[in-house]
Formats: C-alpha cells, structure tokens, sequence
C-alpha cells in the first residue's frame, strides 16, 4: 500500500497536546475513553498530569539499554552516544553526567567519544553482576543498580575526578 503525504493512518506524528481538544476532536473524544476503561490507573500514566502527556526532559548525551542478553564477557546492555542529541524513550536508562563530568563535557565536549568507550568497557560480568537475569537469559539492569558500577575507569583516565566520585552514580545522574 502506498502511502499519500497526506495519509496519516500510517504515518506517526507528534501532536502538541494544549490543542488537541480544538485542532483533533477525535483523538480528544479518544482520550476521554480512558476514565472509563481504568487506564488513568495505571502505573505509569497515573503520575502524569495530564495522564496521556509524555514526560518533558532534555536529551541525555550518554544512553544504556536495560534489557538485553549476553552470557561470559559478552555485555548483556549496550551503552549509546547520543550524538544527535535525540530525546531518549523509556526503553533505555538516560545517562546524565554530573558533576566534575559534566563540567568537563560541557568545556571539552570531544572528552564524549572517551566517556562512551570507558561505559563500552564495562564488562558483561560487572554489568550482570548488579542487575538480574530472568528465564531464558534475559538480563536486566534498573537505574539504582547501574549507578553501583565501578567509576575507577574514569577516575584513571581523568585523576581530578578522584576527590568527586566512588562509584558512577557520583558521575551520571
């Protein structure tokens, strides 16, 4: 099936959600569904006002997948560059850097190619170690756990970091 530029049945758009009432009244009339069918309830639209609204945050340079498979050395997560500075979906864990890192990101931005390949170098026995395996081999990693990984890479890379971190949740937030 070809689809016209001007078919959107399928087509993804993003809609600016303070004129859906006026500019989409379909999809508002839509949205009104979900009081009825409990989906207001849920766990993840529940803490969101309004319930359908996506959460609003800047692009994080550094992201980290957390699912993955990966049995020995072989990284169960892959840790991403976020050179185009997309805004990351909740499929990844964002990596924000803090502190004295972010300071040197932020005054020598070539220091990113050096950050991504220190996550790179995480092993997957490291990595497997702090979050959990589930049947079949499937690895997962929260926030919480991967904040527990060693930060002595970057601290041998960069000393000044030393006085500033122990661990990788003093350097990514």
């Amino acid at each position: 099936m070809t689809t016209s530029r001007h078919d959107t049945r399928n087509r993804t758009v993003l809609i600016e959600f303070t004129v859906v009432e006026a500019k989409y009244p379909a999809l508002w009339a839509y949205l009104q569904t979900a009081e009825a069918l409990g989906i207001k309830d849920g766990y993840l639209v529940g803490k969101r006002a309004p319930w359908y609204k996506q959460e609003q945050r800047l692009p994080a340079p550094f992201l980290c997948t957390y699912m993955g498979r990966g049995a020995e050395e072989k990284q169960p997560f892959r840790f991403i560059w976020n050179r185009s500075a997309a805004i990351g979906t909740n499929l990844y864990l964002m990596l924000y850097p803090q502190g004295s890192l972010a300071t040197k990101l932020r005054l020598q931005p070539e220091c990113g190619a050096a950050i991504h390949e220190l996550l790179r170098c995480v092993t997957g026995h490291e990595l497997r170690g702090e979050g959990r395996v589930y049947g079949g081999g499937l690895n997962k990693i929260e926030p919480s756990e991967l904040v527990r990984i060693s930060a002595a890479s970057f601290v041998e890379r960069w000393p000044k970091l030393k006085s500033a971190v122990q661990r990788q949740v003093e350097l990514f937030g």
